[in-house]
């Protein structure tokens, strides 16, 4: 899977807020993984995965300038890591 962002610019985030995010993933392969962060680290999480969809969650905070929510998959993994249905919601 290669690097995708979500560019939240402009949606009124509170910098200060703290924002939980789900979404849905699988893998080619159990066990390769995916990883999701907001801009900076933030919430940062590397999540092993199955082959079956199934619902994961994070939480962090924005920085002001940095607005965009990440996930790819890591170089080591065997196959590749889909991702569908993120939801961004302030906690």
């Amino acid at each position: 899977m290669d690097k995708t962002s979500a560019d939240l610019n402009g949606a009124h985030l509170n910098p200060s807020s703290t924002y939980g995010w789900t979404f849905w993933a699988r893998a080619d392969n159990a066990g390769d993984i995916v990883h999701t962060e907001l801009w900076g680290g933030s919430g940062h999480k590397e999540l092993v995965l199955t082959a079956e969809w199934k619902r994961y969650q994070s939480q962090g905070q924005f920085k002001p300038n940095y607005q965009m929510l990440y996930f790819w998959g890591l170089d080591s993994n065997k196959g590749n890591v889909y991702v569908k249905l993120p939801y961004l919601y302030k906690e």
